[in-house]
């Protein structure tokens, strides 16, 4: 149901109707504002508490704020969903509203290429209206990795500037270092991709933006190719694992004498971990978990889209170890105060917890554990693989939208190939005892 007519008593009665009929077959009713074009209010009537055409209860989510817009370069005009009413909301819809006015104004302004650096608040725009998060990452790694070519108009930039740049970062190597694949370069192979993918993402976008010029075929050439060993993912095997274990106990146990708590968990680092290694979570969702995401009556984790790497509401199986953890932490007395967050923020009343970093590198430093937290993802999935034997549930699991990120698992499970090898020693002949050699050959 649309409500489109700026009519007072027509809003009214459309509303009243919405809450009067609780078995109607309209689940939202959607209010358009003609002083904000493009932007909507959706009311989801599973979201509202009514008892005789009155609201009773308001849950979260229970407003949504979407824009809709056709941006520069797109054929079709799509829904954006800002976020849900809150007293943040107008300062979020206005930030939005804003990049999307900057955006459509130089539709037919430009007449010439910027340079990098005039192109680089445009793109802060861009990237703002795609994914907030990776704004300030993405242009702060462009100004300090870069800044010899912000000079530069953007079309001017080739594959020739970006091999210069690669090569700037390769070490002379031992003959010994070559002979074993050590990396050629002083930063990690990954690490140069990102760099150069950022960039080329940022020209890919000029190009679109302005329409004046097309992106060099240079730009992916040989040269700029990179030997990604994906195979060594780092991943906690049974002993890390149990020496994990043991220093989150410790370190819980130490700091607990001097608290006077019923948890068994001094503060989020134990759960946050544990929470990591039983869903796969990347660190960024795990920390955003409502307890109104934790669906105990079917054992399942909501997982909800964001701007981020994903764009659907998913759903993620709730181990019973992790329940029984959840039900530990939520004693902790850090959740006696109003909120709905799984992790929240101990200096940020109402808000979630957003960075674990110091804390955690505290502890790897104390206990002198060899790990980041990511690896905690790839032991959930490595783990997966290896007791399920199925890279598409493993893909499932992870949200992974495309396949070959999830491929890497797949060196855990028993190939063909491994089974037709021995089954080969059934038609060769037996060496050991053609030959007469004993076990003892292989002892020294």
């Amino acid at each position: 149901m649309k409500v489109t007519d700026q009519s007072q008593c027509v809003i009214k009665a459309k509303l009243i109707s919405f809450l009067s009929n609780n078995k109607g077959t309209t689940p939202m009713l959607e209010f358009k504002t003609m002083k904000m074009p493009g932007v909507s209010f959706r009311i989801y009537r599973a979201k509202l508490g009514v008892s005789k055409g009155k609201i009773t209860n308001i849950q979260q989510q229970a407003i949504a704020i979407y824009h809709r817009g056709r941006y520069p370069g797109e054929l079709n005009a799509k829904y954006e969903l800002v976020g849900y009413l809150s007293k943040t909301t107008q300062s979020k819809l206005d930030q939005h509203l804003e990049a999307y006015r900057q955006l459509k104004a130089k539709t037919n302004t430009v007449h010439e290429v910027p340079t990098l650096a005039e192109f680089l608040p445009k793109y802060a725009n861009i990237l703002y209206l795609k994914n907030p998060e990776t704004v300030d990452r993405k242009t702060q790694l462009i100004e300090s990795k870069f800044p010899h070519l912000l000079q530069y108009p953007v079309d001017q930039i080739k594959g020739k500037q970006l091999v210069d740049f690669v090569t700037s970062y390769k070490r002379n190597r031992t003959a010994t270092q070559i002979q074993n694949g050590d990396s050629p370069y002083t930063v990690g192979e990954s690490t140069l991709k990102d760099w150069v993918c950022t960039l080329r993402a940022l020209l890919q976008e000029a190009s679109q933006y302005t329409g004046l010029f097309k992106c060099c075929d240079s730009l992916y050439g040989e040269s700029l190719k990179f030997k990604i060993d994906n195979a060594s993912d780092r991943y906690l095997n049974v002993k890390e694992l149990k020496f994990l274990m043991q220093c989150l106990k410790k370190r819980d146990d130490s700091k607990l004498t001097n608290l006077n708590i019923t948890c068994c968990f001094s503060d989020y680092l134990t759960p946050l971990i544990l929470t990591s290694l039983a869903t796969g979570l990347r660190p960024k969702y795990a920390l955003a978990l409502k307890w109104s995401d934790v669906d105990l009556e079917n054992n399942q984790i909501k997982i909800r889209a964001t701007k981020g790497k994903i764009k659907e509401t998913q759903w993620c199986p709730l181990a019973a170890e992790l329940l029984i953890v959840f039900k530990e932490w939520k004693k902790h007395p850090m959740h006696s105060q109003e909120g709905n967050w799984v992790f929240p923020s101990p200096t940020r009343p109402g808000n979630h917890l957003v960075s674990y970093k110091t804390t955690f590198t505290t502890f790897r430093k104390e206990y002198e554990i060899n790990f980041v937290m990511y690896d905690t993802r790839h032991t959930f999935a490595t783990l997966v693989t290896k007791i399920y034997k199925n890279i598409q549930t493993t893909q499932e699991l992870l949200h992974h939208k495309d396949g070959k990120s999830t491929k890497r698992y797949a060196r855990v499970i028993p190939t063909e190939r491994v089974e037709a090898v021995h089954q080969l020693q059934t038609e060769l002949p037996n060496f050991s005892a053609h030959f007469n050699i004993g076990s003892s050959a292989f002892s020294a």
